[in-house]
């Protein structure tokens, strides 16, 4: 049972506690964490992209699979919903198996690419997880008062 008028929602003492939604946000709105999680994200998908372009003819299956996979999201959800935050799940598995094969064939490709992605992925978890701990912390505050 939900808790649906003003009345009971102050006998359960929760007063008129605010909704929280997850708007679209572009690059400009991304705090300094984000900011870089993003540039990292952004520098390895183009990593990603170079290394199975340059290892076309060589590609597993999967990566295939995984491309028809997004391509069906795309066109689904472009006609079916906009919630970004709720269809992720979604796109989450392809996208990084298809991102860990390219990359997987760039550093086999370049030394210099297997050092710069040895550097990149622990700095865009810990600044992955510094944003998402603001991110609480920002919720977090927005509920003190009704706490």
């Amino acid at each position: 049972m939900g808790v649906r008028g003003r009345k009971q929602r102050r006998e359960l003492g929760l007063k008129d506690m605010p909704f929280i939604t997850f708007d679209v946000g572009g690059i400009p709105k991304y705090d300094a964490p984000g900011g870089f999680a993003c540039a990292l994200w952004l520098m390895l998908l183009g990593t990603a992209a170079w290394g199975l372009r340059s290892c076309w003819r060589r590609r597993p299956p999967l990566v295939d699979a995984m491309g028809i996979v997004v391509a069906f999201n795309i066109c689904l959800h472009t006609v079916y919903g906009d919630d970004f935050f709720l269809y992720s799940p979604h796109w989450v598995f392809p996208v990084i198996v298809c991102m860990a094969v390219g990359i997987r064939f760039a550093e086999e490709a370049s030394g210099r690419v297997a050092a710069l992605v040895r550097t990149a992925l622990p700095c865009l978890v810990a600044a992955t997880a510094l944003n998402s701990l603001m991110m609480v912390h920002d919720i977090y505050w927005w509920f003190a008062p009704y706490r």
